[in-house]
């Protein structure tokens, strides 16, 4: 699957998200999975981890679903794929338990994002962007 395909379909549902939860958030993470990812190489399938990645911050909306598929199906994604994907971006969310080694390696980047002072900092905005 190409990665530019994947961003420019992803782009329009992240540009509605606050600063903290936008492109360059799905970036921080799948920086930082790749980097969980590296003793599990042989063990992971790098198009549903990076695939996963993206979609991470859109697949809780059921009309979003529905497009995550169709856009999988136009790139020639099997059903098989596309479940091993939308698993590993479920599991990616904080209050889930992911199945998947792939949504591990996802739920734990997705925590541990961009360090300890980012952490703290995109708390703070996002709270008081929630109110």
């Amino acid at each position: 699957m190409d990665v530019q395909r994947l961003e420019d379909f992803c782009r329009p549902f992240y540009e509605e998200k606050d600063m903290m939860h936008n492109l360059d958030h799905i970036h921080r993470v799948l920086k930082m999975a790749c980097q969980i990812a590296k003793p599990y190489q042989d063990q992971i399938d790098q198009e549903v981890l990076i695939a996963g990645a993206y979609f991470h911050g859109i697949i809780n909306k059921e009309e979003n679903r529905n497009q995550i598929l169709n856009f999988l199906e136009s790139q020639g994604v099997n059903k098989e794929k596309m479940q091993a994907i939308l698993q590993a971006a479920e599991g990616s969310q904080k209050d889930f338990i992911p199945e998947t080694l792939e949504g591990k390696i996802l739920h734990d980047a997705h925590l541990l994002e961009g360090g300890k002072t980012f952490l703290i900092v995109k708390s703070l905005i996002t709270g008081s962007l929630r109110g």
